[in-house]
């Protein structure tokens, strides 16, 4: 095809305001968004009153974003609007308040959206003075941390820990802190046994802890569990030990 002078002045305007547009640099409708709290989302992500609640999201490229909270009473609360940048997890900190009851994340970037929904609980009663709160006893003969080996991006997956104990023991919670390169994962287990002599019943417990973890980038990530060991020659409470798992997100 032959163009005139002015057909042909024509097409180079159109194709640079093609060019200029393509290469504006605004905002893309997100495809991929994360999102969670320190202590994952659903029915198993209940908090107590004045627990600190930290909640991680993000998206995989630049994407301009709205976090929402959607609160027992029916109100909602801006937590963010603004621009987030690719593969960048953001992080806000907040205080799970007195009011019980469920809390609805809403993350939405363009046309993509995901939520995640975690409880505020009844108040628990403190530990008697003569029980403490401590890392989970790992028995080193036998495997404590189960995890899958290839996790789809973007899907929730699990990891099982097993803690032991006597008598004096029973099962604790966990705290888990997410990164994009990672997850370290505490558990914990409370313990009457304070001071040497406590009698304790000779039964051995294991106590079953599961977490909720979630990486939306491609690559291997390394989750460390932290716990701890204890025999004869250690002090009374034990040492700390981590057991490490590698997952490879595709």
């Amino acid at each position: 095809m032959v163009m005139t002078g002015k057909q042909s002045a024509r097409f180079v305007l159109a194709l640079a305001g093609l060019l200029a547009f393509l290469g504006s640099g605004a905002p893309a409708h997100a495809q991929n968004l994360f999102l969670n709290t320190n202590k994952g989302c659903g029915s198993g992500a209940v908090f107590q009153s004045g627990e600190i609640v930290r909640i991680s999201f993000g998206a995989d490229r630049l994407a301009t974003a709205t976090l929402t909270l959607n609160r027992p009473d029916g109100a909602t609360q801006i937590l963010f609007n603004g621009t987030l940048q690719a593969g960048v997890t953001q992080v806000i900190n907040g205080v799970a308040s007195s009011v019980n009851g469920t809390r609805t994340l809403n993350l939405v970037a363009g046309l993509a959206s995901t939520s995640c929904a975690f409880s505020v609980g009844a108040p628990t009663t403190p530990p008697p003075a003569s029980e403490a709160r401590v890392l989970g006893l790992f028995d080193l003969q036998q495997d404590m941390v189960s995890a899958p080996a290839t996790v789809p991006a973007g899907q929730e997956f699990q990891i099982t820990i097993t803690t032991f104990g006597g008598g004096c023991e029973r099962k604790g919670d966990e705290g888990v802190l997410l990164a994009e390169n990672g997850a370290t994962v505490m558990v914990y287990d409370f313990t009457t046994a304070t001071r040497p002599g406590v009698p304790c019943t000779a039964i051995y417990s294991r106590f079953t802890h599961t977490v909720t973890l979630r990486f939306t980038q491609p690559g291997e990530k390394l989750i460390q569990v932290w716990g701890r060991r204890t025999d004869p020659s250690a002090p009374l409470a034990g040492v700390p030990l981590i057991i490490e798992r590698r997952v490879t997100v595709q």
